[in-house]
């Protein structure tokens, strides 16, 4: 049994499928036309991550990133145990690049730490390693 089918695309972007043969009777068949349209729908990225850098980091971190359009902007760091370790409101940001300090208080332990930056609409999620 072999199923026989053509494919043409057009400039926008519509798929047509002549399906030439029926399995199901076993007789050819009149070229049946099925448009089906790609609809591709944009992310609006809010909220892109940079560069998260030295990374391993003893003292502190710089944290790098992009916003779209102003927002609000908060920092959670948490350990691998998902125990919030600091959470910073950084206030109102306007968009284009933005860069972010972090030197971690003295009680926290060396070892690996996961961040989130949020903004109104997306939040970005990191990794970074602590060295005393």
């Amino acid at each position: 049994m072999t199923i026989f089918f053509s494919w043409h695309f057009s400039i926008a972007n519509n798929l047509t499928l002549h399906n030439r043969y029926s399995p199901q009777n076993r007789e050819l068949l009149d070229e049946e036309e099925v448009s089906i349209i790609n609809e591709i729908k944009s992310i609006d990225q809010h909220l892109e991550l940079v560069k998260a850098y030295p990374n391993p980091f003893n003292a502190s971190i710089n944290i790098t990133y992009t916003i779209n359009h102003r927002s609000n902007i908060h920092l959670n760091i948490f350990d691998l145990n998902g125990r919030l370790i600091t959470n910073h409101n950084l206030g109102m940001k306007q968009s284009g690049d933005q860069y972010l300090y972090w030197s971690p208080d003295c009680f926290i332990s060396s070892g690996t730490y996961l961040y989130s930056i949020e903004s109104e609409k997306n939040i970005i999620n990191g990794k970074i390693l602590y060295l005393k």
